[in-house]
């Protein structure tokens, strides 16, 4: 045949749209449903073709509210993979010193859990389910830097295994469960080479038995809600699976809810209305389902939480009672306070502290509009997003005497800069302030910075603004492409053959000077790296 002297295969170009390939493993098809055929060339004459036909398995994604479950987008489940039956060859990632080790919501991301190796290239550990299902990443050697984790959040078993990766965000875990408190599982890592593989299975009679050295971690309640600004409080634990807690309601209305280990992902809350007693959870699906509590300003109330999982038992139930009323020492609750903006003009990806001005207790920033001439943002107690100072409508563009929070309301409501009514302009300099009454926000607004750099850097707004229009009219354009000037650029023409043309040389010619003089007359576009020339290809 044609493969009986072949030593070495031809390398391709790696290319995507490439249909030819020499398959050495298996290979993530490229298609959702294909076909494919394979032949048979027997000795003895005989001749056969075989035709497959394949089509990947889909999974759903959901969106889940209270006990309303709707579909919203099919994917495919996961990608074909690979794991040699052949003798185990060393790991060939980083070196491994103490071992892989388990690290998730069983024991509240904090210690890790040692694999012991069954035999060589497999490792293993009895996972005892603490709620409903579990979350955890595999670090080697216990280190938040070498972090093996699946392709997608929420990976299965069998899921492509990825890393080592840095500080792996914990959304990209495997989700081990979906059963019942107290189901033992056996989770074991497959190495041989560069290939891994990740499995678990249930455990039985006997083998549901954890080992004598092998201690129950304590998990902690905590109550967040308006009466603490969104931050998280523990809980006392009273007797076992019995939490208690005193909230002093901030205002007449005060919602709450119950995280297991402060972890966004272990919530408890109402099913449907807010003074439901129903609990759903935990899960990660809490975000603006609260149970409220009404009274006064200042009223006590304590909260009582019991959660008993395990041993057949699945135990939710929330009540709380009135104790007293008592001023609210609002000096006390807000010391630590300190407001963050939270805007557009970084995609909102930073917060920028405020300072506070001591002489009247009043906090103010500095900002610079970008260069769409409209801007958003919000203002975030400590970074804290569930604790923002917002608006009461979607886009506000009134000086914020319609402030609310901190709450975790905010999402969608921004104040807007840069509309008719403020007057704010591409590259304006613009001061936000945050008016306190005492230790209490009352007032958001803004003003223009009317500075020489926030004057310069309009007009070099402006001024790339028209040469990029001139450069449209004229046929020519920058060799940076669709992004800002920058770093000494070029503007070349399109083709050196235009150049032939006597009256574009001319316009060249008249375009140079007027660069010439536009760089003379504003000096201040050289510092900035945006002194612009004009080059001739030809």
């Amino acid at each position: 045949g044609p493969q009986i002297h072949l030593r070495q295969l031809l390398k391709l170009e790696e290319d995507e749209n490439c249909r030819l390939q020499f398959l050495t493993e298996a290979t993530q098809s490229r298609d959702v449903k294909q076909m494919i055929g394979v032949s048979s060339f027997g000795t003895s004459g005989s001749i056969c073709h075989q035709l497959l036909v394949g089509e990947k398995s889909w999974r759903c994604s959901w969106e889940t509210a209270g006990k309303k479950t709707t579909q919203h987008s099919r994917t495919p489940q996961r990608e074909v993979e690979w794991f040699p039956n052949t003798s185990k060859q060393k790991d060939v990632g980083l070196p491994v010193y103490r071992g892989y080790f388990l690290m998730g919501t069983m024991t509240a991301w904090q210690d890790g859990l040692l694999m012991e190796e069954e035999s060589p290239g497999i490792f293993g550990y009895t996972l005892k389910l603490s709620e409903n299902f579990e979350r955890f990443q595999i670090w080697i050697d216990e280190d938040s830097n070498r972090v093996l984790h699946p392709s997608q959040p929420d990976g299965q078993a069998e899921s492509k295994v990825d890393g080592p990766s840095a500080e792996k965000e914990r959304s990209f875990a495997w989700r081990l469960g979906d059963g019942k408190a107290g189901d033992a599982f056996r989770v074991r890592l497959h190495l041989n080479g560069k290939f891994r593989r990740l499995e678990w299975t249930k455990l039985k009679g006997l083998d549901v038995m954890k080992p004598l050295d092998q201690k129950d971690f304590v998990h902690k309640f905590f109550i967040i809600g308006d009466h603490s600004h969104w931050f998280f409080k523990e809980m006392n634990e009273v007797k076992k699976g019995n939490f208690v807690a005193e909230v002093q309601l901030l205002k007449e209305k005060s919602g709450f809810q119950i995280y297991r280990d402060a972890d966004f992902d272990m919530g408890f809350y109402p099913a449907e209305a807010r003074n439901d007693l129903e609990i759903l959870g935990p899960d990660g699906f809490c975000h603006g389902c609260n149970w409220e509590i009404t009274g006064k300003v200042g009223d006590v109330f304590q909260v009582h939480f019991q959660r008993q999982a395990g041993r057949g038992q699945d135990k939710k139930s929330l009540r709380w009672e009135y104790l007293r009323n008592e001023a609210v020492d609002w000096v006390e609750k807000t010391k630590h306070h300190v407001p963050f903006v939270f805007g557009s003009w970084s995609d909102f990806k930073d917060c920028e502290a405020l300072e506070r001005t001591n002489a009247t207790g009043n906090w103010k920033g500095k900002f610079r509009l970008g260069e769409s001439g409209q801007d958003k943002f919000q203002i975030l107690i400590n970074r804290n997003p569930l604790a923002s100072l917002h608006p009461n409508s979607d886009v506000a563009t009134s000086d914020g005497r319609d402030l609310q929070g901190p709450d975790d309301a905010g999402h969608g409501k921004y104040w807007i800069l840069g509309t008719e009514k403020d007057g704010l302009r591409a590259g304006d300099e613009v001061n936000i302030h945050l008016d306190m009454n005492g230790p209490l926000p009352v007032r958001v607004w803004w003003e223009r910075v009317e500075s020489f750099g926030s004057h310069h850097e309009y007009l070099r707004q402006g001024s790339m603004r028209t040469l990029k229009r001139h450069e449209r009219l004229m046929g020519i354009y920058n060799i940076t492409g669709d992004t800002p000037v920058q770093v000494n650029p070029v503007i070349k023409v399109q083709t050196a053959s235009e150049w032939a043309d006597g009256r574009r040389a001319q316009q060249a010619i008249v375009w140079n000077g007027f660069l010439d003089s536009w760089n003379d007359r504003y000096p201040f576009l050289e510092n900035s790296g945006t002194k612009l020339r004009m080059g001739n290809t030809n």
